[in-house]
């Protein structure tokens, strides 16, 4: 949601949804992957496609608000 609005100043709202779903799956994906570096943690590709779900519900929020 918070991604969605921290890009207001485009004025195409597909765009603003676009780059908000871009942004958000990638972030997820990599915290996936740097996990993997950490010792004790571990990055799963579930957890990674969890995280890009939760991106796209939280992107999907966010356009019944903004």
């Amino acid at each position: 949601m918070l991604c969605v609005w921290a890009f207001e100043r485009i004025n195409s709202m597909s765009l603003r949804i676009i780059l908000a779903l871009a942004a958000t799956v990638m972030l997820g994906f990599f915290l996936e992957w740097y996990q993997t570096s950490v010792p004790g943690r571990y990055g799963t590709l579930a957890d990674a496609i969890l995280n890009a779900f939760g991106a796209v519900v939280g992107v999907l929020v966010a356009i019944f608000f903004i």
